[in-house]
């Protein structure tokens, strides 16, 4: 008995004990609304930067971005010191006239800076005009004085000039002199030189607008000129202002006029510009994608397509000529995307990539564009070239070779042989090479693991750790499950997608499921790579009791260009019944409310969401952003490349359309939009509004007068957040919803 007795006073006392052990251990906190979106917010997602390395000309040094300071540091022995000090390119600055104290400290303080080829120098834009500025303080000057912004500056191959933009004219300026030179004397505003349209910036150039580019000795600049005359204008209404503002843009919907594009070979020695002759292509039927020089500093190289793109010319311009040479003609079993230059080789050949296969692969061309042998083939897809060891005989380049979620290095022979893996860490890694190719910058991070950038040598052996991601401190909040899963869908394929449950998932539950979706065409979202303070909002959503998926169509998914074109000509179609394939996966899942489940997306995301529910009834709610509602609404470009023309695909078009299909609306729909959007017009959500009035269906809208294509901020995540929860979690009173 006394045995008994002092056994019990022994476990009391270690009950007790472990009790006040796990009461001094704090509790996660959980990630709530207030956690990432209020007043007093402790989660930001943007607190983890990983800093942004670069390869400085000599190749034994790198460049570090981070937090605004600029760093070298010695790629082997990780020594590191400013790469130059702020006080004194201020001095240099402060010493012009038109330039004072504070001025001078602030443009020396930029976080983006656009350094000079030799990184001593910098060229700094300031009240419309150009500035020169030695890095140690040195020299200082102003080069441009004329009326009117100097944009789109860049220094020459060697540092001698600058090239810029002033009025969609054309200009050089000399650094020495400071002697300014006007190449192009037509520009306008219908006409642009050397500066991208609309079109052409969002669809060609990955919204880039410079369109011209040195020789590689600096004498002579090939540049694109835009004639927006054919272009019909769009006018976007600003309605904030006591007085109404008009925006008129030059904006090709589907099937209309294109710009008119011609190129332009300036010499800088005398300022003339001799055009090349494209006569061979209808003007109205042409579209040039790519310009640029081969390694000869003399011959010019084009990429021209057919407004339909399912073809792509590869054209050499001679040195003194202005006639074209057609080296091959690009073709695919659907459209021919616009891909990476050719990367030429010592003896005039070149490596080709194409998709032409149904997978993109590298091609070696000899110099007259003759197919000498595939470099790389097989079920699997090339994503970058990065280096060319021609001694060796070696080609290095990023391929999802070993799966479709994630990128990795690889070498291959020039000659024959398969390629060898130089990554081994699981994940996607980014890679930088060296100006030598003697070893490259290797960032990489997979779902589970923050993003580290380390140095190897050009086998694969590592010489040190840049850079290691430190969430030490996000250890104190408690985090939903993530995982990619792979959705059968029953008819042989399978879908990617990324599922997210509450930290506290109890499978004899039943949750609702908010689906999130982007979709275009081989624009995957489903990547084995760090995203845990990216999707912030999808784990305040898991909180709150809701599964996330995250799912790409196949169309949209990397695996393969061919999986792309089952989108062709019908957008929309293949993706929604994919998604009904994801959707029919989840309520074979006991966990899963098969009447709660939602869809949202944004852009093409946002008509992928208002097509499913006009198309569909197995959702019950969804949230399209910015949706285009019917594709003749849309660019030419971009629509044209998956759709055709309307003329040429009439069925195609009336298939994909929301607005015709309003009066079948199934499920609760809000409709969000930017009411300054030049991208995705306004005008796609009016004339969806329209038809489900006509039709007397219920929806909800909300519209952002001041927004763009990107709406942000504390009432638009408010907005969606609601909705999801009134919608997904009915049972929850409004009290409980965030004000």
């Amino acid at each position: 008995m006394r045995r008994s007795r002092l056994l019990w006073i022994f476990l009391t006392c270690v009950a007790i004990h472990q009790g006040t052990v796990a009461d001094e251990i704090p509790a996660k906190k959980p990630i709530t609304f207030d956690t990432v979106y209020g007043p007093h917010a402790t989660l930001n997602p943007f607190r983890h930067p990983t800093p942004r390395f670069q390869w400085l000309p000599d190749g034994a040094h790198l460049l570090q971005t981070h937090r605004g300071q600029y760093t070298k540091v010695h790629a082997k022995t990780g020594d590191t010191s400013p790469l130059f000090d702020p006080a004194q390119l201020a001095q240099g600055l402060e010493s012009l006239s038109d330039i004072d104290e504070s001025t001078a400290r602030k443009l020396a303080n930029k976080s983006h800076l656009k350094f000079n080829p030799a990184y001593d120098a910098v060229l700094i834009p300031h009240t419309d005009r150009l500035y020169f500025a030695k890095l140690d303080g040195s020299f200082a000057c102003r080069l441009t004085d004329a009326a009117g912004t100097a944009e789109l500056a860049q220094f020459g191959p060697h540092g001698e000039s600058v090239a810029f933009v002033r009025d969609n004219d054309l200009y050089t300026v000399d650094l020495a002199t400071q002697a300014e030179q006007r190449l192009t004397t037509d520009g306008s505003q219908l006409i642009r030189n050397g500066k991208a349209d609309w079109v052409y910036w969002e669809e060609v150039f990955h919204r880039q607008f410079r369109t011209f580019w040195y020789s590689g000795d600096g004498a002579q600049i090939v540049y694109l000129q835009f004639n927006d005359t054919p272009v019909a204008p769009f006018s976007i209404p600003n309605n904030v202002p006591d007085t109404q503002r008009i925006h008129e843009m030059r904006y090709p919907k589907a099937g209309t006029a294109n710009p008119l594009v011609q190129v332009g070979i300036a010499s800088l020695a005398d300022a003339t510009v001799r055009w090349v002759d494209l006569s061979a292509y209808p003007p109205e039927d042409r579209l040039v994608v790519r310009a640029g020089w081969l390694p000869d500093h003399q011959t010019v190289y084009l990429y021209l397509q057919n407004r339909a793109q399912t073809w792509l010319d590869l054209l050499v311009v001679d040195p003194g000529s202005s006639t074209p040479r057609k080296l091959f003609r690009e073709t695919t079993a659907a459209w021919v995307n616009n891909l990476a230059p050719p990367h030429f080789l010592a003896d005039g050949s070149f490596l080709w990539e194409s998709e032409r296969s149904g997978w993109r692969h590298l091609y070696h061309y000899s110099a007259d564009g003759q197919l000498r042998r595939a470099v790389t083939a097989g079920p699997w897809e090339v994503s970058e070239v990065h280096f060319v060891d021609e001694p060796a005989g070696d080609v290095y380049f990023s391929a999802a070779k070993k799966s479709h979620l994630a990128d990795h290095l690889y070498r291959v022979s020039l000659d024959s042989g398969e390629p060898v893996q130089l990554t081994t860490a699981d994940g996607s890694h980014r890679i930088r090479f060296s100006p030598s190719g003697g070893g490259y910058l290797d960032t990489h991070s997979s779902l589970e693991r923050p993003p580290t950038t380390e140095i190897y040598n050009s086998d694969g052996k590592l010489i040190r750790e840049l850079h290691k991601t430190n969430i030490s401190d996000l250890n104190e909040y408690q985090w939903s499950t993530h995982k990619t899963v792979s959705i059968e869908t029953g008819d042989g394929g399978t879908l990617d997608g990324s599922l997210m449950q509450p930290a506290d998932f109890d499978a004899s539950r039943q949750y609702p499921i908010w689906i999130k979706v982007y979709g275009g065409p081989h624009y995957p979202t489903i990547r084995n790579r760090w995203t845990k303070t990216h999707r912030l909002f999808d784990e305040v959503l898991a909180t709150s009791g809701i599964v996330i998926l995250r799912v790409d169509p196949r169309s949209a998914s990397g695996s393969s260009a061919q999986s792309a074109w089952t989108a062709y000509r019908r957008l929309g179609v293949n993706e929604l019944r994919d998604l009904e394939h994801a959707v029919d996966w989840l309520k074979s899942k006991s966990w899963v409310d098969s009447k709660r489940i939602g869809l949202g997306g944004h852009s093409y995301g946002g008509f992928l969401t208002a097509f499913a529910l006009t198309h569909s009834q197995s959702f019950a709610a969804g949230i399209a952003g910015a949706p285009v509602t019917d594709w003749r609404n849309y660019d030419t470009i971009y629509t044209e490349r998956y759709m055709n023309t309307p003329a040429a695909n009439p069925a195609g078009y009336d298939e994909t359309s929301v607005v015709k299909a309003a009066k079948n609306l199934h499920g609760r729909l809000l409709l969000l939009h930017g009411m300054l959007d030049d991208n995705v017009h306004l005008q796609n959500t009016t004339q969806l509004v329209n038809a489900l009035q006509r039709a007397d269906k219920d929806f909800e809208l909300m519209l952002y007068p001041r927004a763009k294509h990107g709406i942000h901020g504390a009432h638009y995540t408010r907005t969606t957040y609601n909705f999801i929860i009134k919608t997904m979690l009915p049972e929850q009173t409004p009290s409980q919803l965030q004000d």
